[in-house]
């Protein structure tokens, strides 16, 4: 699958590193941010230059997607899948980082009408693992690299989109380890 549109909603110290790593790699993709925070996004996009568009609609900034990355609060999942569910693509992988992979998978089944899901566990790089920061501000393209891209996709997810997910993990300077 070739990706035009990376959308990254939650615009957490994670997901502006993952933005800032995929502008360091690839000039090619168009990296939309999204946050229940409009400032957060406006802020990745203005002063830390990670995203090239803020955009305050969630159905807008899923249903642009070609690849779909969510950095979300467990609690938040459900109804951010709630809300998605219809308007994403068809060929859209979404790459769910919430924390408790069971629970993203079965919610995935239940909300999700199209693209495919791959439940995703980033290790943060050795440098940054004990830092204790969490603000965008601490956001690094590095914070991934040399370190391990956990993946466990639903047993539905296309082929394709699964050699996605690892080829995304490795953008991020991080190798593609897969987990059952």
């Amino acid at each position: 699958m070739k990706a035009r549109t990376v959308t990254i909603v939650g615009m957490d110290r994670v997901g502006v590193s993952i933005a800032r790593a995929l502008k360091a790699t690839s000039a090619e993709l168009e990296i939309i941010g999204h946050d229940r925070y409009r400032e957060l996004a406006q802020k990745a996009k203005d002063e830390l230059g990670a995203i090239d568009k803020a955009e305050w609609n969630l159905v807008n900034a899923a249903a642009a997607a070609d690849i779909l990355v969510l950095s979300v609060p467990l609690a938040e999942l459900e109804t951010t899948l709630t809300v998605i569910s219809v308007e994403i693509q068809p060929h859209t992988l979404l790459l769910d980082l919430t924390s408790l992979k069971s629970r993203g998978g079965r919610l995935a089944g239940q909300y999700l009408k199209r693209g495919h899901y791959v439940g995703v566990v980033p290790v943060l790089s050795a440098v940054y693992l004990k830092d204790g920061r969490d603000s965008i501000d601490a956001a690094s393209p590095d914070l991934f690299r040399n370190s391990v891209f956990c993946l466990m996709p639903s047993p539905t997810a296309d082929p394709q989109a699964v050699e996605t997910a690892v080829n995304f993990g490795r953008l991020l300077g991080a190798v593609p380890y897969f987990v059952d």
